[in-house]
């Protein structure tokens, strides 16, 4: 009878252990549209150039990994903010959960982070400069 909860405890161990080995691998911005006409305007990690008045919609992707190594994709919990919204701004396109949208306010600098439930998953730093 001890063995056998002697087992359970170490298995139970080497479970908590490995639970704890999971976490984000990568984030990326993906499927950017690009600017109008000859705009150079671009989203990227972890640079971001845009000019004011410009809006560009991109998607956001998130993989974890799990303890085996194994990478997935995540398909909820993905979030995009904005540290400086003076400068730029950000909107989740209502009918797809990780299209999002950002548009150019006004000259400086903000980051914009991918998070995937509250953490973040990369920065990128966006310089917007007026036309």
């Amino acid at each position: 009878m001890v063995r056998r909860i002697t087992l359970a405890i170490a298995t139970l161990a080497v479970l908590a252990v490995l639970a704890g080995c999971g976490g984000l691998d990568h984030a990326s911005i993906d499927d950017t549209t690009g600017a109008p006409g000859t705009d150079s305007s671009f989203l990227d990690t972890p640079t971001c150039s845009m000019h004011t008045g410009i809006a560009i919609a991109f998607t956001a992707r998130v993989w974890t990994h799990d303890f085996l190594g194994n990478t997935n994709e995540q398909t909820d919990g993905i979030d995009v903010k904005v540290d400086n919204p003076s400068v730029l701004h950000v909107a989740r396109v209502t009918s797809d959960s990780h299209k999002f949208v950002v548009y150019g306010v006004a000259p400086g600098t903000a980051k914009l982070s991918i998070t995937y439930n509250d953490e973040t998953a990369t920065t990128s730093t966006v310089t917007v400069t007026d036309q």
